[in-house]
């Protein structure tokens, strides 16, 4: 029974500077890289749905990444404002990877829910590969 297997979800979503056309990942192609602007990660109790804890970071913008106004416009979240109340990339992920690992520990499967998971669990990826975390595996 899948309630008894798993006493939390992880509920996420995120912001970024951009999508990466024509690829697969949509935070990256061989040319592009795009960015995770701002995480909203909640860890949710499985069987009644309360929320046992939450996290909100902004991030500041990475050297070399594509800005794209489209999407300053779609989260209000400009370059400049970022950078001044953003937290560096690094710290934001270690502040998300240490959550999951709160609630699942290091080998434990994450059950993700979301709108489009896919395209947050890409860019969640892609910023913990930069920085080598390896957590659990994420089951969208």
């Amino acid at each position: 029974m899948l309630g008894s297997e798993f006493k939390y979800v992880l509920a996420i979503d995120c912001e970024t500077s951009g999508i990466v056309s024509k690829s697969l990942n949509p935070g990256c192609n061989n040319n592009e890289r795009a960015q995770a602007v701002a995480w909203g990660v909640c860890v949710v109790e499985f069987a009644t749905l309360d929320i046992a804890e939450e996290l909100y970071v902004e991030i500041q913008p990475l050297e070399g990444m594509m800005w794209s106004s489209r999407a300053e416009a779609v989260h209000g979240l400009s370059k400049q404002y970022l950078k001044q109340h953003g937290k560096q990339e690094l710290e934001s992920a270690l502040d998300i990877a240490e959550l999951i690992i709160k609630y699942w520990g290091a080998d434990t499967p994450v059950i993700v829910l979301g709108h489009n998971v896919w395209f947050d669990k890409c860019f969640l990826d892609e910023m913990f590969k930069r920085y080598g975390i390896g957590v659990v595996s994420l089951i969208v």
